[in-house]
């Protein structure tokens, strides 16, 4: 792509010629790569949502999905993007099978145990709230609705 905005440099006493506008749309081009004929959009799907769910993506870090950074557990990443797609990529059904395994629902601390590390996906992370919903649960906990004056 870079070719298509490429400009010779300018000979002496020529004048300057704007650039060319790229002979393709960028909207098409991001349509064609989330298609479902790119075998790479389920399993980025499922890793970036296995990051979100678990806090770590199964390929780390998650925006570098390539040869040399495999994925943490090679099987089960492939087996969530096959089901994936056997279920039309429905985020519905992803969701839920993340969520329902043992793994997401174990608590990180067994007995005086040191809790396993992150990457052996043993447990999911836990996840501090963020400010407003830390708020709104406080004023829920309080029974005060947040539609009254402060």
């Amino acid at each position: 792509l870079a070719e298509l905005y490429a400009i010779a440099p300018a000979k002496e006493g020529a004048s300057l010629q704007a650039a060319s506008i790229p002979l393709f749309s960028r909207r098409a081009e991001l349509a064609r790569a989330v298609t479902q004929d790119n075998p790479m959009l389920a399993e980025a799907t499922v890793n970036r949502l296995w990051a979100l769910l678990m806090g770590r993506g199964l390929v780390h870090p998650v925006d570098e999905m390539n040869s040399k950074h495999p994925a943490s557990h090679p099987q089960l990443l492939d087996w969530l993007a096959r089901d994936f797609e056997a279920h039309e990529y429905r985020l519905h059904h992803l969701v839920r099978s993340i969520v329902l395994s043992q793994a997401y629902q174990r608590s990180p601390w067994v007995g005086s145990q040191k809790p396993a590390e992150l990457d052996t996906f043993a447990w999911a992370q836990e996840k501090p709230l963020t400010a407003e919903v830390a708020y709104r649960s406080m004023l829920t906990a309080t029974g005060h609705h947040g539609d009254e004056a402060a």
